[in-house]
């Protein structure tokens, strides 16, 4: 069962096959904690949707650890993905990947032992790699938009459903 949030209520879809991704998502309040300023509309990620998110997650991360590594302090390399944003937060393992120009934010709910960073020996001394995220380390996976966004979505949604 797909749940999607609207501001005027919830709407439930049937998924066309189970999922084999855990189904325990966090409470709409948890969701909303941590979603950007004045973003209410959100829908839960589950199968196809879900591994879609977790390898966008992966490919995003790259790309970020390449710039990084391309730019310098005083010129930063252009982000050819937008302005992204990807912040971890420990405590309730809530990972965000946020793209400010799309108005979406993932946000994923890692419930094993995974951490986003991975520090490593190298030949040239210590260095700090990105980890991957693996489909077995995310309870649940959420995609928030922004009011344009969410918006947009509905048009489409509606467009989809005419053919």
């Amino acid at each position: 069962m797909k749940t999607i949030k609207h501001s005027y209520g919830t709407k439930h879809a049937a998924e066309a096959n189970a999922s084999r991704h855990p189904t325990d998502f966090p409470s709409e309040e948890d969701i909303l904690t941590f979603a950007p300023e004045g973003w209410t509309d959100y829908i839960r990620q589950l199968g196809t949707d879900f591994i879609a998110q977790v390898s966008i997650y992966n490919e995003v991360a790259d790309l970020v650890d390449a710039l990084n590594e391309q730019s310098t302090e005083a010129h930063p390399a252009p982000n050819p993905i937008g302005h992204s944003r990807i912040e971890w937060l420990a405590g309730p393992r809530v990972l965000l990947l946020q793209n400010a120009d799309l108005g979406v934010c993932w946000m994923f709910w890692v419930g094993s032992e995974w951490t986003p960073m991975d520090s490593a020996s190298g030949t040239h001394g210590s260095h700090v790699k990105r980890r991957v995220l693996q489909l077995a380390d995310v309870l649940a996976c959420i995609k928030i938009m922004s009011p344009g966004a969410y918006s947009e979505h509905l048009e489409w949604e509606m467009e989809r459903s005419k053919h």
